[in-house]
């Protein structure tokens, strides 16, 4: 089996977590992680709706299939 390497990016993660974190935390944390990323790709798929002057979900849908 391959052995998976942290990114330095990772690593800077691990970094700033205490070592007696809870399992509560890590809950919490990984909610403020989905939310954070849920909400970039939320702004990316508005900034893609305006830039393809789609005016409803059909025009996404035709676009997705092109």
């Amino acid at each position: 089996m391959q052995e998976i390497k942290n990114t330095d990016y990772q690593q800077e993660l691990l970094k700033i977590i205490p070592p007696n974190i809870t399992g509560d935390d890590v809950k919490v944390i990984k909610k403020f992680l989905v939310k954070y990323f849920a909400g970039k790709a939320s702004d990316e798929m508005d900034k893609l709706w305006d830039e393809q002057g789609f005016k409803t979900a059909d025009d996404m849908v035709e676009y997705l299939n092109d």
